[in-house]
């Protein structure tokens, strides 16, 4: 017996197992706790369970992946073995590629440009790269790096660390390659020579110069 209670779902599903043999079902409404609304089935439905007669199955159409399966036996009474020895099948493609190797990362500036050894996989279709905050590492890259070299751009003064991935056309990603850490540092800008103060007409005018070819006035 399948009791549902306590709910305002228009479709109730009943799971009745373990699956039995029969023609029929009888479902009983027995109590509502909202006097103003009275209840009624309006349709029932029936899943029968499929069994497989044979002592092969094919499982068509599934996606490149590992499954596992396991069998049980069920006899005419609806009674259910316990499953057997788990088994597994690889479909397609499954193999990730190899990691990266030779990751080395140079600063110039504000800017980090990375560069490593190509994969030798046929299959390799681009490249992740994955920059490291604190102690979680962040893809920067939007659309995947078909070459094996890239550049990161505009950074503020820091230490960063760099690791790259391998993707091949079917989705599967590599291991990470070795990492690569440095500092990037923008220069801040040089201080001038000492000004001179030129004096000009007028009280309290002048020109304050320097020989990089700016001036300000003073009034």
């Amino acid at each position: 017996m399948v009791e549902v209670s306590g709910n305002v779902e228009k479709d109730n599903p009943f799971d009745l197992k373990p699956s039995y043999r029969t023609s029929k079902i009888r479902v009983y409404i027995t109590a509502t706790d909202d006097p103003y609304h009275e209840v009624r089935i309006s349709e029932i439905g029936l899943l029968n369970d499929v069994l497989i007669r044979d002592v092969f199955y094919a499982d068509r159409a599934l996606e490149d992946g590992e499954y596992r399966y396991s069998v049980t036996a069920v006899d005419d009474y609806g009674f259910e073995s316990p499953p057997s020895e788990e088994v597994k099948a690889m479909v397609g493609d499954v193999v990730s590629p190899s990691p990266p190797q030779n990751l080395v990362a140079a600063a110039a500036a504000s800017q980090v440009s990375l560069d490593w050894s190509p994969n030798p996989e046929p299959d390799v279709a681009g490249y992740h790269v994955y920059r490291k905050a604190g102690n979680v590492w962040t893809k920067i890259n939007a659309a995947l790096i078909a070459g094996n070299a890239c550049e990161d751009p505009n950074l503020p003064n820091g230490t960063y660390t760099y690791r790259v991935t391998a993707l091949d056309h079917t989705g599967n990603e590599s291991f990470p390659s070795n990492e690569a850490s440095l500092r990037s540092l923008s220069s801040p800008p040089a201080s001038g020579p000492p000004y001179r103060y030129r004096a000009g007409r007028g009280q309290g005018a002048g020109t304050l110069m320097g020989i990089y070819g700016f001036s300000c006035s003073r009034v």
